[in-house]
């Protein structure tokens, strides 16, 4: 699915940096509003928190058991264009189980011929919405350049997951050096942009926030590691915003197109839009295994753009074949007992 990181795009335009929020309220009690009309004290229930003011939003703080009332109050006021709650979102696409010891995916791809002509340069920067890069592994270190928590409001952007180093190596593991694992790039620069608790959970204004970081930080790729099923009007305004000022977004299409699994990825119903991937500024990649069939989990639709490698694993499924291997933070467990790598 992250094949598509590789690609080209505009350089991206710089405008000047707004001050950033304090560090984020919880997800679960927070509203987001735009106003036609803003009142000149907000209304009863809200208490203001740091706004999104590139995209004309304001932020408020719920009690918890008013939400569904305040947000059927809002949604009924003519002084609001929008509101929605700040939603989680949730990582998508790296599996846990064992994985294979030699990277498949490369040669679906025809990577080794491509670097006969090319193997990359630092000239991009690639930034990685996830659960951080942990920029002291051997495969990355160098290349990762200064990036930005912004859930905590800092620029800790440890991997404590692992999610975001084994998407950082599918992109650009250094290859050619006598150890472990290749990337697509071998010399692009990886940004870490940690939107993520330690749970693996992002939340729509985080989300928002990563992407505005990025481009005013001179990414020219945002890999989106993240998707849920509202299309959350906060993002997509964050989404539009990036893509005005040059930046190519990429992300994965989503992990419910399988009948006997789509409950377990926390979707309705099978193959249903997975957003921010399904609107028309970010390019959707679907997932294929080892013998370039479509993954039994990927989703399929007229939004989706490019099919990449993913392999077709699962909690229940062994084939080595099934996975990809990458990087994976030499601290954290290996879920192959390699240590830095998965």
């Amino acid at each position: 699915m992250l094949l598509a990181v590789a690609l080209l795009l505009a350089v991206v335009d710089v405008a000047p940096r707004p001050r950033e929020a304090p560090a984020l309220a919880s997800a679960d009690a927070v509203v987001i509003v735009r106003w036609r009309e803003e009142p000149p004290v907000p209304p009863a229930g809200l208490q203001p928190l740091p706004s999104l003011d590139w995209l004309g939003l304001h932020r408020y703080a719920v009690e918890p058991t008013q939400v569904d009332a305040v947000l059927a109050a809002l949604s009924a006021d003519p002084r609001v264009e929008f509101v929605e709650r700040d939603r989680s979102y949730k990582l998508l696409s790296v599996p846990d189980d064992p994985l294979i010891g030699e990277q498949w995916n490369l040669q679906q791809v025809h990577a080794i011929d491509a670097w006969d002509v090319a193997t990359g340069g630092g000239d991009v920067i690639v930034a990685v919405l996830d659960s951080g890069i942990d920029a002291s592994h051997p495969e990355l270190a160098g290349r990762v350049v200064s990036g930005r928590n912004v859930r905590e409001r800092n620029s800790d952007t440890r991997d404590d997951i692992g999610h975001g180093t084994h998407v950082a190596g599918v992109i650009g593991a250094r290859g050619d050096n006598g150890i472990g694992v290749a990337g697509m790039s071998w010399g692009v620069r990886l940004m870490p942009i940690k939107i993520t608790d330690r749970q693996g959970e992002a939340s729509i204004t985080a989300a928002a926030q990563g992407i505005r970081w990025a481009v005013d930080h001179g990414a020219r790729i945002i890999n989106l590691s993240f998707g849920g099923l509202d299309d959350s009007r906060t993002v997509r305004l964050a989404v539009e915003d990036a893509y005005q000022r040059g930046a190519l977004l990429v992300a994965a299409a989503g992990n419910c197109g399988e009948v006997a699994t789509f409950r377990d990825e926390g979707c309705d119903v099978a193959n249903p839009p997975i957003y921010p991937a399904a609107l028309s500024q970010v390019i959707a990649v679907g997932a294929l295994g080892a013998n370039g069939e479509l993954a039994p989990y990927s989703e399929t639709g007229s939004y989706i753009r490019l099919t990449a490698p993913g392999g077709v694993g699962g909690s229940r499924r062994s084939n080595p074949l099934d996975y990809i291997l990458s990087t994976w933070p030499p601290g954290l467990p290996s879920p192959i007992d390699v240590p830095g790598y998965s």
